[in-house]
């Protein structure tokens, strides 16, 4: 049971940082779009 838990936070840790690295990666994509207006 323990070890069930554990890869559950494992797994909400890595959805997270997944989430949060495809943010990054949008907020990148909107910077270069914005550069190639000007």
């Amino acid at each position: 049971k323990e070890r069930g838990q554990g890869i559950e936070r494992e797994l909400k840790k890595m959805m997270m940082t997944d989430q949060y690295e495809k943010r990054q990666y949008d907020v990148e994509i909107e910077l270069q779009r914005e550069r190639s207006n000007t």
